[in-house]
This record gives C-alpha cells, structure tokens and sequence, in this order.
C-alpha cells in the first residue's frame, strides 16, 4: 500500500515497506474484480478508499480501517487484502460471520485431527518449526510447494 508501482519486466509490484514481492498488477485487477462481484454497490466505497489514498487525503492506516467494516464476513476478501499490505499491518475479520468458514468446517476438523498426530510425533523445537510453516503459508508468505518442500 506504500507507493508501489508496476515493474514494466516482471509485473511484481515494488516490495516497499514489507509490501509481498509477488503480488503482481494482475493480482490487484483480480482482487478488485473479486471486490467488486462480492461487493456489489458496496464495492464503490472500497474503490474510493483507494481513491483518496491515491490523491493523498487520506494514509494507509485510514485504508485498512476503513476497509475492515466493508470486508467483514468476506474471509477470501480479508485475505486477499492482506496480500498488498505490509505483514505488520495484515487484518483479521472473525471468521465465525463467513459462509466460507462454515463450509470450512468439516476440513477443520481433519486438520486438526493431522496437526495433533504431527505433535505426538516431534520434539517441541520441531513442532514449533512446523507450525511457524503452517502460519507463513496460512498468511501466504510461503507458497504450497515451499511449505511441501521444507516439510
């Protein structure tokens, strides 16, 4: 959300401030058209957050506030979102006001039946290791194929 720009090589928007190296302009079109379907006509107050943002009246915390009460019961927003801030400024909408986390339920409960059986099998050092890859992956600071990787 700092003054990122589009680099004309890759598409990667500029990575200051803490700002996710691989969130390209095509991922912010995405997330907007995303914003906008979900959204509908509360999508505009979305847009102009960004709008005054960009000319300057309003700063990057005044965003992030007042995009939480828009986003609120969108989880798939909220983490989206949360692609083009800084790590220190990520946000977070309960979860229990989601559809999408009702329909996550099930999965849940076999995710929490897997990570009870990893610890039974680590030390604590080790368990902690692995829950730290299961956050930076749950924060999409760490792709799949990372996360397999070090596993």
């Amino acid at each position: 959300m700092d003054d990122s720009k589009s680099s004309a090589d890759d598409g990667e928007i500029n990575a200051g401030c803490g700002i996710k190296s691989r969130v390209t302009m095509k991922d912010a079109i995405a997330f907007m058209d995303s914003v906008k379907t979900v959204l509908g006509a509360k999508s505009d107050g979305f847009v102009n957050l960004f709008k005054d943002y960009t000319a300057k009246r309003i700063d990057a915390k005044q965003v992030i506030s007042g995009a939480i009460p828009l986003l609120k019961g969108h989880g798939e927003l909220v983490a989206g979102f949360n692609l083009f801030l800084p790590q220190a400024h990520e946000i977070s909408v309960p979860l229990e006001d989601d559809a999408f986390a009702r329909e996550m339920e099930p999965f849940l409960e076999d995710a929490l039946k897997f990570i009870k059986i990893v610890k039974e099998q680590l030390n604590a050092e080790q368990f902690a290791y692995f829950l730290n890859l299961l956050h930076e992956h749950q924060n999409m600071r760490k792709s799949f194929e990372d996360l397999y990787s070090e596993v």
